[in-house]
């Protein structure tokens, strides 16, 4: 068998082998070539559906970002008040203790 011969039976052959179609049941090439639809990526619907998630996820991070503002608001509204309330028992205390000097 000649050079080209042998070079046209391979050619053949790997055609044959790499041909996608030749090799799928029917179910695996309608897996295959299915469409996409909803939120997969290159479906008609995706960039509204991105567009609707997108400010979906910004109202879940201002609610979050508001709870968060007012746990800080009120740790801090709780804490000043302790300040307060120690600063009022220290100065009873000294003026008690002045009071009972004079």
């Amino acid at each position: 068998m000649n050079h080209r011969k042998k070079k046209h039976r391979i050619y053949a052959m790997s055609k044959t082998y790499h041909e996608s179609r030749h090799w799928l049941t029917d179910e695996e090439y309608a897996w295959k070539f299915m469409r996409p639809v909803g939120r997969e990526f290159a479906s008609p619907d995706f960039e509204r559906l991105a567009e609707l998630d997108a400010l979906a996820d910004a109202a879940v991070a201002a609610a979050n970002l508001a709870a968060t503002s007012m746990d800080e608001t009120e740790r801090f509204v709780h804490e000043s008040n302790q300040r307060i309330q120690s600063m009022e028992w220290v100065h009873a205390k000294t003026r008690n203790s002045h009071d009972d000097r004079g």
